[in-house]
């Protein structure tokens, strides 16, 4: 059994007078009656469509409303942490668009 918990942008719709979700980010949250736990699981949806998890949190499935808003928090403050860093990686990576590796000892003049 899971669920989704959709996160909200800081900033409002104008028209509809309500706060924008935020399409990439998410935290899934799955219950596992078998090792009696419950599971919070940050997740950010890369440019390619796939999301993929970025942080996790586990807890006994006896917990109060103040302890899942507690998990909750902790789970998407170290997503954002981390999403910060993928971005900034991938950001990097843009850049690269070329490696030349020139290997000095094999010239063409060895290979005649």
């Amino acid at each position: 059994m899971e669920w989704i918990i959709k996160i909200e942008e800081k900033e409002v719709d104008i028209i509809e007078n309500k706060k924008l979700p935020m399409r990439n980010r998410r935290i899934k949250v799955k219950f596992d009656p078998q090792k009696e736990e419950l599971k919070f699981i940050g997740q950010y949806k890369t440019k390619n469509g796939e999301w993929i998890d970025f942080s996790e949190k586990s807890h006994s499935m006896i917990i109060d409303l103040n302890q899942i808003q507690e998990l909750l928090y902790n789970v998407y403050k170290k997503m954002e942490e981390k999403i910060v860093a993928y971005e900034n990686i991938a950001e990097a990576f843009e850049v690269i668009k070329l490696i030349e590796i020139n290997d000095e000892n094999n010239t063409n003049d060895e290979l005649a």
